[in-house]
């Protein structure tokens, strides 16, 4: 399974530029580091606006990846270099921001917050440690 960096829009319709692999035997892909393309062609003079957002909860998950069945993909594009190397310099800032989410995440003491009787959602909150009231 070669890696490589592609953009890949999926079934949902939607764009992810992700570190791509394909296993053609088990027909499933892997994506590693997936962003979600968000991408605006606006009339104005200003031309084209993009910007690239974490598919995944990245918070939440020990590992940046996603592994679905290659059906759900509609088509796979090479991306222009300086595009591949925009997403991987996203990628690298990414993980130092969350490197720093993580490390505050753990000074944090969680609760959850009940609504009302006719809400089905339970709430969690996070408070830093310094913040509370004595």
């Amino acid at each position: 399974m070669e890696k490589q960096i592609k953009i890949i829009r999926l079934q949902s319709g939607e764009d992810i530029i992700a570190t791509f692999s394909e296993n053609k035997r088990t027909k499933k892909v892997t994506l590693e580091n997936p962003m979600h393309i968000i991408f605006k062609r606006l009339n104005s003079k200003s031309g084209p606006v993009m910007y690239m957002v974490p598919w995944l909860p990245v918070e939440m998950l020990d590992e940046d990846k996603a592994c679905f069945d290659s059906s759900n993909v509609l088509v796979t594009l090479k991306p222009k270099k300086d595009m591949s190397e925009y997403y991987q310099d996203l990628v690298v800032k990414s993980l130092e921001n969350l490197k720093d989410i993580e490390d505050d995440m753990f000074e944090t003491e969680w609760e959850e917050i009940e609504t009302d009787d006719s809400s089905q959602h339970t709430y969690i909150t996070g408070k830093k440690k310094g913040d509370l009231l004595h």
